[in-house]
């Protein structure tokens, strides 16, 4: 049996690729869903708010809280413009209680100003959610192409290390060399797990590169190792870029989710700012 052969034949591979393949599926079609209902609220309740006065505005900011970020309200109102957290909608918390204290005051100047700075929020956090949908999407295809790519490469590392008559002594021997030369993949995925759970704990987290710097650092180990050790192995331009594909994706990942959440991130600075 040939090297392609096996691979193609790889029940293995077909498991993974099937399995991957039917979560990707079930979780888009959830978030298709969920996020198409929440996105047309918001669009009606932009309508309102477009043409709401003192007597119909607070029907609309009811509304709007209740597809809003409830950890980003604060009681007493006391919102600071360098302090506010974005993620948790924050930003559109402190506008929605100037509209409110400009009805209280009636004073309409603030109260059309403050409607308009609102509605703005509201259509980058439409577009905002829009690209972590499609950031999210990114995610599910590029996971499982990774997965299967590296996958792919170990195997015909494996059959080119050692001969297939062979496999069944070596077993250990095979084992130990899987998992030294999985280890920098590995790692690169802790890394992208632990970026992911920033998200929600820590403010700012997108514009740190420490975790795109040690993931580019992975990748060289990576690739570095193959180009030391397999150079003069059969097969070595696929087993190279099976890997390469695989490790390359992480970094990827990681850097295309930082810029999205940067560009929110700025896009909301520039509108605080020229409201100061």
């Amino acid at each position: 049996m040939s090297l392609i052969e096996v691979l193609l034949s790889s029940a293995v591979i077909v498991a993974v690729i099937q399995y991957f393949q039917g979560e990707k599926n079930n979780k888009l079609q959830y978030i298709t869903e969920e996020r198409a209902k929440w996105r047309k609220e918001i669009k009606e309740i932009i309508s309102e708010i477009r043409i709401a006065d003192f007597q119909t505005i607070e029907k609309c900011l009811t509304d709007l809280g209740k597809n809003l970020n409830a950890y980003g309200y604060c009681p007493d109102g006391r919102y600071e413009n360098d302090k506010l957290d974005f993620l948790k909608d924050e930003h559109i918390w402190r506008e929605m209680d100037i509209i409110q204290n400009a009805v209280n005051e009636h004073n309409m100047p603030n109260f059309e100003k403050s409607k308009k700075n609102l509605i703005h929020y509201l259509f980058l956090l439409l577009k905002f959610d829009w690209e972590r949908s499609k950031q999210e999407i990114k995610g599910e295809k590029a996971i499982p192409i990774s997965i299967v790519s590296f996958g792919m490469g170990v195997i015909v590392c494996v059959f080119s290390r050692f001969p297939l008559k062979s496999i069944q002594e070596n077993l250990i021997n095979i084992f130990i060399f899987i998992i030294a030369f999985s280890l920098p993949y590995i790692l690169l995925w802790v890394i992208y797990g632990i970026e992911r759970m920033q998200i929600l704990k820590a403010k700012d987290w997108y514009s740190k590169m420490d975790k795109v710097t040690l993931s580019f650092i992975l990748v060289g180990v990576e690739l570095g190792a193959i180009l030391i050790l397999a150079w003069k192995w059969k097969n070595f331009e696929m087993i190279f870029l099976f890997v390469a594909i695989a490790v390359l994706l992480v970094p990827y990942l990681i850097i295309s989710n930082q810029e999205m959440y940067r560009k929110y991130d700025v896009s909301v600075r520039k509108i605080l700012e020229r409201r100061n």
